[in-house]
């Protein structure tokens, strides 16, 4: 890549988030004369679910959905932009799409990222995480959700602790001391 990557991979969820960072991959296509490739991964069914559900046919009505909104995805896309196509895969999230970003020389991928918290940051890596340690072209997050859905996301660690003995006492003094520790983080 000399810099402006002439293919782009949008990892999307199809959550309400999709479009957000659909526009945000338009204006960077735009900008450098770009493909977009819009891709969906459907990750295996938890284990168990075979218990309540017949999994072949869970799976064909998810991937009928998910196709039905990936369609109207592309169709937003290719109404601002004429160089997009969508693809809809099986598999683990992360290796598909580091695996077609490799096959299709991309130059970038875009993900958007979902604050969930800070113990579940530390404790799980999310799939952006994941397509940093293991791609080959960079990897650009578009956080989506609001900062302030997400208290103490990004404290300092010192704060944290102590944010969380205060949540104790008051939710309202653990937020805003986690306020606080996070004007002082920057």
């Amino acid at each position: 890549m000399d810099g402006k990557p002439k293919r782009i991979i949008l990892a999307v969820d199809l959550c309400s988030d999709s479009e957000r960072a659909l526009e945000y991959a338009l204006g960077l296509a735009r900008e450098h004369d770009s493909e977009i490739v819009l891709l969906h991964v459907i990750e295996p069914l938890p284990r168990g679910v075979a218990r309540w559900y017949e999994p072949t046919r869970l799976l064909a009505q998810y991937a009928e959905n998910a196709r039905h909104e990936l369609d109207d995805l592309e169709r937003k896309a290719l109404a601002s932009y004429p160089h997009c196509r969508s693809e809809l895969h099986f598999g683990l999230a992360a290796r598909i799409i580091t695996a077609r970003a490799k096959e299709l020389k991309a130059d970038l991928i875009i993900v958007s990222t979902h604050p969930r918290g800070w113990i579940p940051e530390l404790l799980l890596r999310t799939l952006p995480q994941k397509l940093v340690l293991r791609s080959s072209c960079p990897v650009l997050t578009i956080r989506c959700s609001d900062p302030l859905d997400a208290p103490l996301t990004k404290t300092c660690p010192d704060f944290v602790a102590r944010a969380a003995r205060l949540s104790r006492r008051s939710a309202d003094s653990a937020a805003s001391y986690a306020n606080i520790a996070m004007s002082h983080c920057r």
